[in-house]
This record gives structure tokens, sequence and C-alpha cells, in this order.
């Protein structure tokens, strides 16, 4: 796991998802392995706690951003305002936690991800960007786009995911997904050249390619963890 360090002009935080435009994968990641009642942690505007709310589920958006717990309290969430709050307040209350795209901005994440798994009585959800090629990607001159994300100050591999959550009293699943290509290459190859006749014969055999599998989708950006506490 490494961390960023120094700062430059060009990276920026990163925009929270809004209520009703989530990410589609971490969504269906979540309605499939919610259970009971749900605290999303760093929830911020409330995007997946809303989504859950819809589907009849009781759940809470803990947050430290008085914008984000206005802006998920107007969408009709429950709030929980973390300023004001100590982590033995919601020991045990919940059945579920959220983490999603959470850890990756927490310096001391291992004492966070402890405090966080202590407030469910059942599981955990976590997603953060994944990191696996990054050297493979970067001796091509490329990188993950959330690499340069300023408020990003850890960068987890699989690896890194699984000594931490061994060190929990937890079973866990990790999957890796929402693969970079072919897509980012072909959404290149449509910004590169302005004719589209010469865009479609350049794009339609590797299309081909890709709706044969022939073309292997092995960079994932996201890990999806499910972490259930041991009986």
């Amino acid at each position: 796991m490494a961390q960023l360090i120094g700062s430059s002009p060009f990276f920026v935080p990163g925009p929270p998802a809004e209520v009703g435009h989530p990410s589609t994968s971490v969504a269906q990641f979540i309605l499939k392995n919610a259970r009971g009642r749900v605290l999303d942690i760093g929830g911020g505007n409330g995007a997946y706690a809303f989504e859950l709310k819809k589907r009849g589920f009781s759940v809470t958006v803990a947050e430290v951003n008085p914008a984000a717990l206005a802006a998920a309290s107007a969408a009709g969430l429950d709030v929980i305002d973390m300023n004001r709050t100590q982590w033995s307040e919601l020991k045990g209350r919940f059945d579920t936690v959220l983490l999603i795209e959470v850890l990756e901005h927490i310096p001391d994440y291992v004492e966070f991800l402890s405090d966080a798994f202590s407030c469910a009585s059942s599981r955990l959800l976590l997603t953060v960007p994944c990191n696996d090629d990054f050297q493979s990607l970067f001796a091509v001159n490329l990188t993950y786009n959330h690499i340069a994300v300023s408020d990003h100050v850890n960068h987890f591999t699989s690896d890194d995911l699984r000594n931490l959550f061994a060190s929990l009293p937890c079973s866990y699943t990790l999957e890796r997904g929402d693969p970079l290509f072919p897509w980012a290459f072909l959404s290149l190859m449509r910004e590169q050249f302005r004719d589209r006749i010469l865009v479609y014969s350049l794009v339609l055999p590797l299309r081909i390619l890709n709706k044969m599998r022939l073309i292997p989708r092995s960079y994932p950006t996201r890990c999806f963890v499910v972490a259930s506490r041991n009986p």
C-alpha cells in the first residue's frame, strides 16, 4: 500500500456520488449484500443510502461534513453527525455497515476500519479503488485516474486488503471489478479521431474481438469486500 506524498494543483478532490446517480456496479453490490439495519459511514450526500431506502431498508448516513449531512437529510435520510458522536455509542447497533469509497481517504485506516466494524452486528461492505496493476499501466505511460485524486491518501492492492481483513474477527470475500480496458481505450480512440468512419473502421475489429471475449478485461479499478462477523 502506497501513500500519496506531496500535492499538485492538477490534483483535486473526487466529487461524491449524487442522490439518484450512484455507480451502477457499487449499487448492485450493496443491494445484493446488505442485510437489516444499515449504517452508511462516510456516505456523503446519501446516494447509496437512498437506493437502499427506496427498497425498504432502514438506513442511516454517518458523516462529518455538514453540507453532506444537510443533503442526505434533505433526501429524507436519517443522519448521524460523527463530529458529535462517539464510536462507542454506535457499537453493534446496526446489522450492516457500509464503507463505500471511504478508506482511501483515512490516514489511520486500520483503527478506523476496526471502529467501523464494531458498529456492525453482522457484516461490513467495503469498496475502494483497486491498484493491483499500477506498475503494468505505468510501464506504458498510463495510470488509474484515482491516483490523481488529491484526497486519496491510501492506494490499496488486493493483497493489502487481504492482510487488513485477516487481522479482524471476520470471514470475508474479495472481488475485483469495473475493468479499465477495453472501454478506456475505445473512448480514447473516439477522442483522438474526429472522422467517424475512420473511428468505426478502427474500432470495429476490437468490438468483434471483445464480443468474442478475446480481449482480456484484466485491469480492475475497484475492489469489493464483504466481511462477515465470526460467530
